[in-house]
């Protein structure tokens, strides 16, 4: 076999590979200083930056890290002296079976986010944690929808940082 084949074969499979993970999720905090319940109003950007469209469910649903089987996963931690632990999760969140008007199932609707576009979504951490007065940390996960076959299972966010101000966030108007 010739050296320059195997290069080219090589040099496929990388790029490849690289074109699947090119899918970012980035996500920003409505106010890093946290007085009020709008505060934490998390922004989520999916960006499909690979070489194909990605089906992604319609109607979206937000689970916990924990046992994440939903779209968007999350989790929070609270630093203590000098270093982060992981909140208690109060919420009980569970993935249910919702279906439209002609009762087809909600994870079988897609839409398509096109190459080169961004899903963007909007949720909000208040109720699914006690955040009393203090610095916090947060990140999110996307979990790839197996009917696009990727060998990418999910996406991480970076932490985004954030200080409560107020005693208890939850309960303010």
């Amino acid at each position: 076999m010739n050296i320059s084949y195997l290069f080219k074969i090589f040099l496929v499979c990388i790029l490849t590979n690289a074109s699947q993970s090119e899918l970012t999720l980035k996500i920003n905090i409505a106010n890093q200083i946290v007085n009020k319940k709008e505060d934490l109003s998390i922004r989520l950007e999916l960006n499909n930056l690979t070489s194909k469209p990605l089906l992604i469910h319609k109607h979206t649903q937000f689970g916990y890290v924990t046992f994440c089987y939903d779209d968007f996963c999350f989790t929070v931690e609270k630093k203590v002296r000098n270093h982060y632990d992981k909140m208690e999760e109060l919420a009980a969140i569970d993935r249910f079976g919702a279906y439209d008007s002609l009762g087809v199932s909600w994870d079988d609707i897609y839409d398509t986010l096109a190459v080169g576009k961004t899903r963007r979504e909007e949720f909000n951490i208040i109720g699914y944690y006690r955040l009393t007065k203090g610095k916090y940390r947060t990140k999110f996960k996307f979990n790839v929808p197996k009917t696009n076959n990727l060998s990418i299972k999910n996406i991480d966010s970076d932490w985004i940082y954030f200080e409560v101000k107020s005693n208890n966030v939850e309960y303010m108007q």
